[in-house]
């Protein structure tokens, strides 16, 4: 798809919007975690158990870690890689002084995003599988930080699938 300079721009910023998003809420479960599940999780908010969702009993699941660390660090890093790398195409779209050599490395830039955005989304729709048929809980955040990062994923590659992969 043939996007106008305009557009793509106003698109990288909506995917960087979309990215802080989903470090704000890495970074909230993490504060939940360190502050304590109960006062947290347990409290008047989307963490309280309603049935299906408890983001208390999927917070403390083993699934919830890897290596004895929390999803939300992991998570919280990977968005602030992507973020960086939407924040380069992003001025490399808007910039006049990145000069040749810097956007001969976009093509690879924009690849090595789409590569992450892939694994992004299959990792997502993992943890929603695990949510929904393992540990049969669901955490609210943690659907909205799998769908904002799936649709982002699939966004971007319709979007710019054609810059990518010509």
């Amino acid at each position: 798809m043939d996007l106008s300079k305009t557009t793509r721009q106003a698109l990288l910023g909506f995917f960087m919007l979309a990215m802080f998003v989903n470090i704000a809420l890495s970074g909230y479960i993490y504060y939940g975690k360190i502050l304590g599940e109960q006062e947290l999780f347990g409290g008047g908010s989307c963490f309280a158990s309603d049935g299906l969702g408890s983001c208390l009993k999927v917070q403390l699941s083993s699934y919830s870690t890897i290596l004895g660390i929390p999803l939300s660090i992991y998570g919280a890093a990977f968005f602030m890689v992507i973020f960086l790398f939407l924040l380069a195409l992003f001025m490399e779209s808007k910039s006049h002084w990145f000069g040749k050599a810097a956007r001969k490395y976009m093509k690879h830039t924009r690849a090595v995003l789409v590569l992450l955005l892939i694994w992004g989304g299959a990792f997502s729709l993992w943890l929603v599988y695990v949510q929904f048929f393992i540990i049969e809980q669901l955490c609210y955040y943690c659907l909205w930080i799998d769908g904002i990062t799936l649709g982002s994923a699939i966004i971007f590659l319709w979007l710019f699938s054609k810059q990518v992969f010509d």
